[in-house]
């Protein structure tokens, strides 16, 4: 057996899915960008997976959206060559365009991690 031979041997499809997430306790002005864009997500394909946002951490569970989420992405300026649209008294700052759709969610709530004293493991508290 030669080495590309076992690795078809584990191949696996990969699969990407948008999710909308739904993030409750939480103020917009306390996410800075930066976090955003270095979050982490645990247990995603568990019941109850944690969201990490810089120093504010949420848990979760999957709930049907009611109806679709739907995403947009900013269209570049210089991709847009149609004339603007009557209802517009001039073209808007931003363009958009659809980009993808969801039909599920995750409801993530705040929750606050206590440590415990040594030689335990760290306990999470909800925002009841």
């Amino acid at each position: 057996m030669t080495v590309s031979e076992g690795e078809d041997e584990y191949e696996y499809e990969e699969q990407e899915e948008l999710l909308f997430l739904d993030l409750k306790g939480v103020v917009q002005s306390e996410i800075t960008q930066e976090a955003l864009n270095n979050f982490k997500l645990l247990g995603i394909h568990t019941p109850n997976p944690i969201l990490q946002i810089g120093g504010l951490i949420f848990q979760g569970g999957f709930e049907p959206t009611v109806g679709t989420a739907v995403f947009f992405q900013e269209q570049p300026q210089s991709a847009s060559t149609l004339p603007p649209l009557p209802v517009f008294a001039k073209r808007p700052k931003k363009m958009l365009q659809y980009a993808y759709k969801a039909h599920n969610m995750i409801q993530m709530k705040r929750i606050f991690v206590k440590p415990f004293k040594e030689n335990s493991e760290a306990q999470l508290l909800g925002d009841d």
